[in-house]
């Protein structure tokens, strides 16, 4: 009989799908838990993949999926079941079911071996320091696995609880992850390795403290307290959740106070005494030093990083730009037909417009994908030259390879090991900002998106509420993915060498490729000698760390095109802010690496020679490069401005490559004649230079100041002239002689005419178009609304804000005022004033900028591209200030009042208030003030004028106001002489600088009550003297006087942009504890208007946010921010606006006196789930919130006569 003989074949495996799948996933656990840095990894990217989940899964009113997990009162009329039912209004209720089985199964299994093991590894130090496991060392193991294994077990019963109370499937789920959750943790901690059995002991005690601290939550925590609807389950899982929170505290300081212990020294070994214990003690000494040393190195990687962290998750204007970049996502799905739930389809029959959509979706996968390209380009960076700059030895280094207990090759020292991590971690950094930034933005678009679909009464499909969240998902999950893969890649090209102060320079520029590795003669029977190229050092294995810098300014030019092409290249492609500024950050680390680089290599901060070489050039007044922008500017507004500014932005980085490929060809030059071939194209750079700078100031831009002497002066109007005016326009008698014929309609509350006043306070862009849209809204609905109003007094975006409403009005009607609004909404701002700050502003610095007569040489400021920008969205910002008034204001019998601007600055030098206006800014009339126009002696472009009211700190630089000396000087009433031209005194100079006015007062309050003041006094004068010395307030006759005195009644509407409803309503300080029901799904407010005692309260004392550390020496600082115009004195300041309008009322009698109205009247932006951010950037989500909103704001007029 043949025998048969099987064969097996590769691959081939007959156990079936299940037990070939259980088995890979053992394998995987124990390939994941053999390591503590490879368990850290995969436990961040777990972290993060839980923490995107649960932003999901936030409601409008800020609860969120946490809260649901440790609230009470889980009866039908509590908060978890108000809570549940929006979600189960969206179809979310398994995702919420999904976050707490992941966190079980996945999460808690992972943290609990990272624990573990982390724990274990320093109790073994702590015992010998010898790496291997010994019976003190599983002694001392019991510190860390008690607290640990507590932890798991709340969070284990606190995930039970959620999933229980959450219906359905709910309960068994809990069940089952709970098991899942064990298993984890025994198989993945390996807990029979760490003999946790052999110390029972250890075991009861932890038993009892995990029950006294869950007892002890559940009698005596007041979230957790016995109240109406709380069923004990409830009260365990609010139990389990509160003793979370300490213990992972105890777990963390546990682990840390053994990490410390060990870094110093400190051996807590039972056994006898070990040797060499005070050598010990020394490299401990020198592995701290080791350790400072490589933060120092890399202190320009952290400083990037930090502005990153600043740019990104501390302003909250990138989460704007992130939403607007994913937002492509239901806009294609609506603009192709896709009913998807959330946006209202086109009436049918409509055509598709294949053509937009497949423009849109290019150009929204474009950012996208230049966006995850420059997250990986920055993400290498900073890996890259925090490698290199503890890689390379100091002049004096040395390197260690006996460390007293034996020997240690190199690469296998503390040392080395701290900086190998120390690097990946700082590459991390980047992608753990970006997943938290889109956890942001989820957590936006949830609100968003449940609000309105949930807390509307009906029901939506999941899409309608998840949709919108998907670019932001896959962008996160991008980053997650590529910062662990790029991790990854680097352990297993790690190198067997050192990478601490470990070779010198001519080692580190072979291994990079910046010099060519010195050949060796080949030995008898061997292959010549080619050095290797070490492709780790490349980006994707390509780009060379002397290309990486070139690439990334190249990029940054190509993504800036696309931000000022003219056209609709704006409705195609989102917001290029977000790739700018990681380009832009990937650039300047390259810079400032080679920088450090040069620095470790010769001992010379040069840093400090390049700030010495900055603050010489200030002091010269050579780098006044924030001038503000004189005017008149003459010619018409060009579409192609921003082309040609970027053009000469080009020719800049141009030069620049030019002179770094030539700092980078001199290193591979030797002594000798080739050094004078590299040096003399070196130094044609500074004249190339030179020839940018003036073509910049002769052809940047189309926005070159005119001659202000030739211009014609248009003169301030004073106040009580034009008050004067006003008031008569609103009498409309025939002559001096008739009776008042108002043409305006009473307010059938009072029966008096109502009179406004505005005041709008700052807030970025949001302030800008909420102020532009409500008035308009305002306006639109009570024609007579302009008229009525005197003045706007805006501060910071409030003041772009009226700027805008006013350079929208004029000639057109109602549609084109609000088509141009909106235009301007969807202009970005942001990416031009970024990109240029974070390029040609730097440059402008240590470049004589400030020789050139056109400010910032007319594209070396990014006040120039903000202002460039702003006429983009409203050309008529390019006119002057007091000409558009004039223009628009009309003349002879055509004459009709426009309401008077009044923007407010703040003057750096002596804090006071520095108002541009039309009117003519007077001592007597608003004290302790300043006239920016007056003291310019010329009109200025209101766009100018609305920037230096918005100059937001640090990001809109602060601007320097040039004056003729003879104006600068005089601090009198009267009007200064005019001296001869050839006069010392007629020259000009910075006279002073300009900030946003929200330091002096946030709401523009103050000027405001000015004005009120001035009405009341207009009004209550009595003539004396002959008629020729009346004042135009005297001049009204006393008849037309009397009867605006009787029938007027002035009113304050103050537009305000960062309304909080539940502040304003809570009537104690430190209100905690869990919401009712009414407050998870509250009444949906629409009216956007209220009276000053309900939302709006700027009387009454605001509540402390809690104790703060280091009071002593933070305190004074604190005290200067809380009382600025942010703080106590904005509101003061708008408390006190409202008692000018009483004080008013009263001294004018009449239908003032009696009249019920309020005296301040809130036009509030009201949150209903949508971010509005602090910035100069608006999604198209946030554009149509607050286009819907502002439609809802009425002051309840009749219509006006005909």
């Amino acid at each position: 009989m043949a025998s048969t003989t099987a064969v097996t074949i590769p691959g081939d495996d007959h156990r079936g799908f299940p037990a070939i799948t259980i088995d890979r996933l053992i394998k995987g656990a124990r390939f994941v838990s053999g390591s503590a840095r490879v368990l850290g990894l995969v436990l961040v990217g777990a972290a993060a993949i839980l923490l995107l989940i649960q932003s999901m899964l936030y409601v409008r009113t800020g609860w969120g999926v946490e809260d649901f997990a440790g609230w009470a009162d889980d009866g039908a009329a509590g908060p978890a079941a108000a809570l549940l039912e929006l979600w189960r209004r969206c179809q979310l209720v398994w995702l919420a079911q999904a976050y707490f089985a992941l966190d079980s199964a996945l999460f808690v299994p992972l943290y609990a071996a990272f624990f573990l093991k982390t724990g274990r590894v320093i109790a073994t130090a702590l015992d010998e320091d010898t790496g291997q496991a010994s019976e003190a060392g599983r002694r001392w193991f019991v510190l860390f696995w008690v607290p640990v294994l507590m932890l798991v077990a709340v969070d284990l019963l606190e995930n039970m609880m959620a999933l229980g109370r959450t219906g359905g499937w709910g309960p068994s789920i809990g069940v089952g992850v709970l098991l899942l959750g064990l298993l984890g943790v025994g198989r993945l901690a390996n807990l029979d390795a760490w003999q946790v059995r052999a110390h029972p002991r250890a075991v009861a005690v932890g038993v009892v403290a995990l029950v006294a601290l869950v007892a002890a939550m559940y009698f005596s925590a007041d979230a957790c307290a016995a109240a109406e609807g709380a069923t004990w389950r409830g009260r365990l899982g609010c139990a389990a959740h509160q003793a979370k929170w300490p213990l992972t505290g105890a777990v963390l300081l546990v682990l840390a106070a053994g990490g410390a212990c060990w870094l110093f020294g400190v051996v807590l070994s039972i056994l006898p005494d070990r040797p060499n214990n005070a050598h010990r003690c020394e490299l401990r000494a020198d592995l701290r030093a080791a350790i400072f040393d490589c933060i120092v190195r890399s202190r320009y990687v952290l400083a990037a990083l930090a502005l990153l962290a600043g740019l990104t998750v501390v302003m909250d204007q990138s989460r704007d730009i992130i939403a607007s970049t994913a937002s492509f996502v239901p806009r294609f799905l609506t603009m192709v037909h896709v009913d998807w739930g959330g946006a209202p389809m086109p009436p049918p029959g409509t055509p598709i417009d294949w053509g937009a959509a497949a423009w849109l979706l290019a150009g929204s996968v474009t950012v996208f994908a230049v966006s995850v390209l420059a997250l990986a380009m920055l993400v290498f960076a900073c890996w890259l030259w925090t490698r290199s700059v503890c890689h390379l030895r100091r002049s004096t280094g040395r390197i260690r390879h006996d460390d007293g207990l034996g020997y240690v090759p190199v690469g296998k020292r503390h040392e080395d090991f701290f900086a190998r991590d120390w690097a990946r971690v700082l590459a991390l950094v980047p992608v753990l900002l970006v997943v938290v930034l889109c956890a942001n933005v989820l957590q936006d678009l949830s609100k968003a998106q449940v609000g309105t679909a949930a807390h509307g009464g009906g029901h939506a499909g999941w899409p309608s509420c998840l949709v919108p969240s998907l670019g932001v998902v896959a962008f996160a999950v991008l980053a997650v993915f590529a910062g662990g893969g790029f991790i990854w890649r680097r352990s297993e090209k790690a190198s067997t060498g050192g990478y601490y102060d470990c070779i010198d320079w001519k080692e580190w520029s072979e291994r990079f490729g910046l010099l060519d590795a010195t050949p060796k003669a080949p030995g008898p029977g061997e292959p010549s000698y080619e050095a290797p190229r070490i492709v780790k050092y490349n980006f994707l294995g390509k780009l060379t760390p002397y290309l990486l810098p070139l690439a990334a300014l190249a990029l940054v030019l190509a993504c800036r095109l696309v931000d000022v092409l003219p056209g609709r290249s704006g409705d195609y492609f989102p917001s290029m802010a977000f790739p700018v500024i990681l380009l832009s950050l990937t650039f300047w680390l390259c810079v400032f690496g080679w920088l450090s680089l040069l620095e470790v290599r010769t001992a010379v901060p040069w840093v400090l020679v390049f700030f010495a070489w900055v603050g010489v050039l200030g002091v010269a007044g050579l780098t006044d490069n924030h001038i503000v922008w004189p005017g008149p500017l003459p010619g018409e507004y060009s579409r192609w401005g921003g082309i040609r500014m970027l053009v000469c932005t080009a020719l800049l980085a141009c030069v620049l490559a030019v002179a770094y490929r030539w700092a980078m060809a001199r290193v591979r030059a030797s002594t000798g004649a080739s050094m004078l071939r590299v040096y003399w194209p070196l130094i044609l750079t500074l004249p190339a230079l030179a020839i940018v700078i003036v073509a910049g100031n002769l052809l940047a831009t189309a926005r070159r100041p005119g001659d202000a002497a030739q211009a014609p002066v248009i003169a301030g109007v004073a106040l009580d002239a034009a008050l004067a005016q006003w008031l008569r326009g609103l009498c409309h008698a025939q002559n001096d002689q008739a009776a008042c014929n108002p043409q305006f309609p009473a307010n059938p509350a009072s029966g008096g005419q109502d009179v406004y006043f505005v005041s709008t306070e700052g807030g970025g862009i949001r302030a800008a178009m909420w102020t532009a849209m409500a008035l308009h809204s305002l306006e639109a609905q009570d024609p007579s609304f302009a008229q009525r109003s005197f003045a706007i007094s805006g501060v910071s975006g409030g003041a772009v804000g009226a700027a805008v409403y006013r350079a929208c009005g004029g000639p057109l009607d109602a549609a084109a005022r609000e088509r141009c609004i909106m235009r301007f909404a969807q202009t970005d701002l942001l990416s031009p004033l970024l990109s240029s700050w974070m390029f040609e502003d730097l440059l402008g610095r240590v470049v004589p900028s400030g020789v050139c007569k056109t400010p910032g040489c007319g594209f070396m400021s990014r006040g120039a591209w903000f202002e460039q920008t702003m006429e983009v969205g409203a050309p008529r910002l390019r006119k002057g200030m007091r000409e558009l008034h004039r223009d628009d204001a009309g003349s002879g019998n055509d004459v009709r009042h426009v309401p008077y601007l009044l923007l407010n600055a703040t003057w750096v030098e002596t804090g006071e208030r520095a108002i541009a206006s039309e009117l003519r800014v007077s001592q007597a009339d608003f004290p302790g003030s300043k006239d920016q126009l007056g003291l310019v002696g010329a009109d200025m472009p209101l766009g100018a004028a609305a920037h230096n009211a918005a100059r937001f700190p640090y990001v809109n630089a602060i601007g320097g106001l040039k004056t003729p000396a003879y104006l600068c000087d005089h601090r009198g009433a009267d009007v200064p002489a005019v001296p001869d031209k050839t006069s010392p005194a007629a020259a000009t100079k910075i006279c002073g600088h300009l900030a946003d006015g929200g330091y002096f007062d946030n709401g523009g309050a103050q000027s405001t009550a000015d004005l009120v003041r001035a009405l009341s006094a207009c009004l209550t004068v009595s003539k004396g003297g002959p008629a020729a010395s009346l004042g135009p307030c005297e001049a009204i006759p006393a008849e037309q006087r009397k009867w605006l005195r009787e029938n007027l009644v002035p009113r304050v509407l103050m537009i305000r942009n960062e309304s909080d409803p539940g502040a304003a309503t809570a009537k104690g300080c430190g209100e905690t504890g869990p919401p009712t029901r009414a407050q998870v799904i509250p009444a949906d407010n629409a009216a956007c208007t209220t009276a000053i005692g309900e939302r709006y309260q700027p009387a009454r004392p605001v509540c402390a946010r809690g104790k703060t550390p280091y009071l002593d020496l933070i305190g004074p600082l604190l005290a200067v921010i809380n009382t600025s115009g942010v703080g106590a004195g904005g509101r003061l300041a708008e408390a006190r606006e409202g008692d000018a309008v009483m004080q008013a009322r009263l001294a004018m009698g009449g239908k003032a006196a009696t009249a019920r109205t309020e005296p301040v009247t809130a036009i509030d932006l009201l949150p209903k789930g949508v971010h509005f951010p602090l910035g100069w950037h608006l999604s198209h989500a946030a554009v149509d919130s607050m286009k819907e909103q502002a439609g809802m704001c009425s002051l309840a007029l009749p219509a006006a006569k005909p």
